[in-house]
């Protein structure tokens, strides 16, 4: 899990992402928080890259992040 607030930084390893094998792939998941902060983080509503698709947490996970 790679976390970031910083769009340029997400875009960039995500088209390293999208040249690399399924096995790396499968191992890395990119999130960015753009209000990433020392004391916030709001992942719920996060930008996520895995598996060359782009979805959000939520739906990378599921709804129910409570159980």
């Amino acid at each position: 899990l790679f976390i970031t607030n910083k769009e340029p930084l997400f875009r960039t390893y995500k088209r390293y992402l999208e040249e690399m094998n399924s096995d790396a792939q499968e191992a890395i998941i990119l999130l960015m928080d753009r209000k990433l902060s020392v004391t916030k983080f709001q992942f719920e509503d996060s930008r996520c890259f895995y598996l060359g698709k782009e979805t959000n947490f939520k739906t990378l996970f599921g709804d129910d992040l409570a159980s």
